[in-house]
């Protein structure tokens, strides 16, 4: 209770606790569209976090400058639907939460991994922080595999985890603000009002027929 209360009091810009983004996080924000906290800190570091941070940003990395392994590791580590509706590769369902296509889809799953990832291993310590990022990888993947058994494409990618813990972020913190920028304007908007909207858009491209995203991995 005390927590709530402090957090939802550091939300304020006219208290000296939040933190007042200035023009280079403006920038940041306007080119990629990535939210940022208005203020909730963390009492412990986020080792599990960092350590999943690191590990993909390496694996991204050697994706990225190695186009050969890159094809290796994708046919290997990658999710294939089809393969996993036969009861194959299972371990896929995992590994291929590691596998990025490019560096934006690298960078903007581990942006939001560290958002919302620090404060939920900071509330709940590291083995139900790897619990629910690893049960939502796997619930994730296997709903990406439900919506088009037979697909031969590859699915890679942390987004299912970093949505999980985008969950949890939303179930312990409710009332957070962050900062974000849309048409060149900032503002704050509360965390449940962010997810929500992004739930519903996850939910409306669902529908699309032609996409590359794992749009129900998301939602699952």
């Amino acid at each position: 209770l005390l927590r709530n209360m402090v957090l939802t009091e550091g939300q304020e810009l006219d208290n000296g606790v939040a933190q007042k983004r200035g023009v280079p996080s403006y920038i940041f924000q306007a080119l990629t569209g990535f939210p940022m906290e208005v203020w909730n800190p963390c009492f412990h570091r986020p080792w599990a976090s960092f350590t999943i941070i690191g590990l993909t940003l390496l694996i991204g990395l050697i994706q990225i400058l190695s186009p050969n392994i890159d094809a290796h590791l994708v046919t290997k580590l990658g999710m294939f639907p089809d393969q996993i509706s036969q009861g194959g590769s299972l371990y896929t369902l995992v590994t291929s939460s590691f596998l990025h296509a490019d560096y934006m889809h690298l960078f903007g799953n581990l942006w939001f991994l560290y958002i919302f990832g620090d404060n939920v291993e900071d509330f709940v310590r590291p083995f139900k922080f790897l619990l629910i990022f690893f049960v939502a990888v796997i619930v994730g993947s296997l709903a990406q595999v439900l919506s088009d058994p037979s697909s031969a494409i590859p699915v890679i990618g942390a987004s299912g985890g970093v949505a999980g813990l985008m969950g949890a972020y939303l179930v312990l913190f409710p009332d957070v603000k962050l900062h974000q920028v849309i048409a060149f304007f900032r503002f704050q908007i509360r965390v449940y009002w962010f997810i929500g909207i992004w739930f519903l858009y996850n939910l409306a491209m669902s529908f699309s027929t032609e996409s590359s995203i794992a749009w129900y991995a998301h939602i699952a």
